[in-house]
């Protein structure tokens, strides 16, 4: 195996621009001082505008976060409607929120992802792949391995501080093996309007940001020849 065979290329991705503006500056703080290296935009939501100032982050992937499920128990229940979908509907829900991710950034998204993974579980999924197929965009859960070992939740605990920490994530990335790797990330401060949504990933969002953000970690991944981060971007380019 060539030294170039055992690299983890690892897109750090920050979830849910526009959610909050304590999402967005979350966000930016971890891409400006720490390893986040993509985000996606949620633009339907109030604070999503702001997504035209990410153009300053040339090496950062700006792509869509398909949205359309809400919080809570409700997103079940929206998953299951959607479910009901005729293609044609389907299609005109993708097209607004291309076209107002384009509006907003000037651009067609780097990716493409969802909330709640709505993209992958409802009939968005075929359309997502013929969009992606014509545009050379990559999609989460298909150009890259998905990693969900850093998220403030775990099957015992509905908050789990230690999921979030700066040793989880130094041991997830040590623990990856050779290959493209998508690590899903939440970074944020908590602020009113992120309250007023009804979400429960709150002061994990916080956390997220301090480990994404530490010297140790940085300095970990300095140190570990094996691993090198990349963006969605730059994952597209390939192609």
């Amino acid at each position: 195996m060539t030294s170039e065979n055992r690299i983890k290329q690892i897109i750090l991705n920050g979830d849910d621009f526009g959610f909050s503006r304590g999402i967005n500056r979350g966000i930016v703080e971890s891409i400006e001082n720490g390893i986040l290296t993509s985000t996606s935009v949620m633009v339907n939501r109030p604070f999503a505008f702001e997504a035209k100032d990410l153009s300053k982050f040339k090496n950062i992937s700006v792509g869509l976060h398909l949205d359309l499920t809400e919080e809570g128990i409700r997103r079940w229940t929206k998953i299951l409607y959607i479910l009901t979908w005729p293609e044609k509907r389907i299609r005109k829900a993708f097209e607004q929120q291309i076209n107002k991710f384009v509006e907003i950034t000037g651009k067609i998204p780097d990716h493409i992802d969802s909330h709640h993974h709505v993209h992958w579980l409802t009939g968005f999924k075929n359309v997502v792949l013929e969009f992606s197929g014509q545009n050379n965009i990559p999609i989460r859960c298909v150009d890259a391995f998905f990693q969900i070992g850093f998220y403030g939740r775990s099957l015992s605990r509905w908050n789990d501080p230690n999921s979030v920490s700066t040793e989880k994530l130094i041991s997830v990335i040590k623990n990856l093996p050779a290959g493209v790797h998508e690590i899903m990330c939440h970074p944020g401060f908590v602020d009113k309007d992120l309250i007023k949504t009804g979400t429960t990933y709150l002061s994990q969002r916080q956390q997220e940001v301090e480990a994404l953000t530490s010297e140790e970690v940085k300095q970990y991944i300095a140190n570990d020849k094996s691993v090198k981060l990349i963006s969605w971007q730059q994952l597209r380019s390939k192609n």
